[in-house]
């Protein structure tokens, strides 16, 4: 089975699974939400099957799609606009949301504390990609840049100038490659000199990419054309005209006992179709399909198993992140306290030399006060006695 979520522009999330059943493959409706009080943005399904929503409402919601409960709402990202531009899962451990309000934010699986929020950009934050290790993420905003971030130490890498506003990135599943997808373009870029391998043209604006494997890319967008791409060999494969005008999203996974990617495929007009790749051929061969009724504005599907195990090192990769802010924040803690101990003991330092320094002032103000009228009680005295002995004379 294999867990289908759209958002619509009528505030819904519906719910799907693909059966299989020997070569029969059927959609089935299993939920529909309306928690949110704006259009849906956004969508990501972690493996353990935990749902996460973005909203125009600026709150991401969280679900567990076997228990059929909701687990709550998120609203860290903060703005005048702040609508959520994409969720990601990486593993089961952390979730990554990328927000109008120019910030990445790292999540923690299952306690959804905020770990970090990543800022920079100068702009909407438009996607996000985690590389396959955890080790780092890179990210494209509408201030025309891409941003690498080392997460190993929470901090930014490098900052690369595009020119233009980018859409979409994505790493490849064996991480020797990420793709930028642009308004009719896709540059895909290889990680070990970040030069760009390839650039596929299209010839309407492009609204979703999705890897197939390591050296195939789907794509799709305005007019209904779906299109798969060998980019080591830099050729089309197939191209197929779907029955719509805009193809809204794109995704890639597979079932338990069976390798095969299945592509599936949604358009506005509240369409869903699931096609068997054929990654030997380079063809799509259509499977299974159903009308939503609504319109449809993003798609999340359960992600495919992992090709590679993680060792152990490159599983806490993240978990070191969240130690070392724990450390750092108990250190600033200590030197915070530290500085207050100090200033609270010069202030009654400073406090008592003043004290002292006020009572000796009083004190001296008291003996002016008591001597100067017995000074001049003593001059008018003789003053008298002078007029006195004169008088006399």
């Amino acid at each position: 089975m294999m867990n289908i979520v759209v958002g619509t522009y009528e505030e819904l999330i519906l719910g799907y699974k693909l059966d299989k059943n020997g070569d029969e493959y059927k959609f089935e409706q299993t939920f529909t939400d309306h928690s949110h009080l704006g259009c849906i943005k956004s969508a990501g399904i972690s493996r353990k099957n935990i749902l996460a929503t973005g909203s125009t409402d600026e709150t991401i919601r969280l679900f567990n799609l076997k228990k059929h409960t909701e687990l709550g709402a998120l609203m860290h990202h903060s703005g005048n606009v702040c609508n959520i531009t994409q969720i990601t899962f990486f593993q089961d451990s952390h979730m990554f949301s990328t927000s109008e309000d120019g910030t990445m934010c790292v999540w923690k699986n299952y306690t959804w504390e905020c770990l970090r929020q990543f800022r920079g950009h100068k702009g909407p934050v438009n996607s996000v990609s985690v590389h396959p290790s955890g080790r780092m993420a890179i990210t494209v905003s509408k201030d025309k840049t891409l941003r690498t971030w080392n997460l190993v130490t929470g901090r930014h890498a490098f900052i690369s100038n595009i020119k233009e506003v980018a859409d979409w990135v994505m790493w490849s599943p064996n991480g020797e490659h990420y793709a930028v997808s642009f308004y009719y373009k896709i540059n895909v870029y290889k990680l070990e000199d970040a030069a760009i391998h390839c650039t596929i043209q299209a010839d309407k604006r492009i609204n979703n990419i999705v890897f197939i494997n390591d050296c195939i890319i789907a794509f799709g967008g305005e007019g209904g054309k779906l299109i798969l791409y060998d980019f080591i060999q830099d050729k089309e494969l197939e191209s197929i005209h779907l029955k719509c005008t805009r193809i809204k999203g794109i995704s890639c996974s597979n079932f338990e006992d069976d390798q095969s990617p299945i592509l599936i495929a949604t358009a506005s007009d509240g369409n869903i179709w699931a096609y068997s790749v054929d990654t030997v051929k380079g063809s799509l061969e259509q499977i299974a399909a159903h009308d939503t009724k609504f319109r449809i504005t993003c798609l999340a599907v359960t992600p495919p198993n992992a090709s590679k195990k993680l060792n152990k090192e490159e599983t806490l990769v993240l978990e070191k992140l969240d130690e070392d802010l724990q450390e750092n924040g108990e250190e600033e803690d200590q030197e915070t306290e530290h500085v207050i101990k100090k200033d609270n003991s010069e202030q009654k330092a400073r406090k008592g030399s003043k004290g002292k320094k006020d009572a000796q002032k009083r004190k001296s103000n008291s003996v002016e006060t008591i001597t100067e009228p017995t000074s001049q009680k003593t001059k008018k005295i003789q003053r008298k006695k002078k007029k006195i002995g004169s008088a006399k004379t």
